[in-house]
């Protein structure tokens, strides 16, 4: 099956997991991300082709990953959101992610790539 890089990075993103006490759970809920201004090209199409990994949209960078840590607080770091920028004015990628890894015993993480 051939993919595009950013119908790639999804698939990889949706197959990531957590487990905790045998209980287990996407590890990305969705999506942050900021279009419109020269995000990453493609990354929009795979979204909408995905449209069971949300895509919430946001106005600033620093608020997305606030955002996002504060996600995987409340979800007891089992559980976070993916962000997406690229400010083309600047001409400088962002690529933030937020280790929601709770790091105790009986945590574990699964998937394609996953350490």
């Amino acid at each position: 099956m051939r993919l595009t890089m950013a119908q790639a990075v999804i698939g990889f993103l949706k197959n990531q997991y957590t487990e905790r006490d045998g209980a287990e759970q996407p590890l990305f809920a969705g999506c942050f991300g900021i279009f419109g201004h020269g995000c990453i090209a493609g990354i929009g199409q795979a979204l909408q082709q995905n449209r069971d990994f949300r895509y919430y949209q946001i106005r600033n960078e620093q608020a997305m990953v606030h955002a996002a840590a504060g996600y995987a607080k409340m979800k007891n770091r089992m559980q976070t959101f993916a962000c997406v920028s690229l400010n083309v004015a600047r001409h400088q990628q962002h690529r933030y992610a937020v280790d929601s890894r709770a790091g105790g015993a009986g945590d574990h993480i699964r998937g394609a790539g996953a350490n």
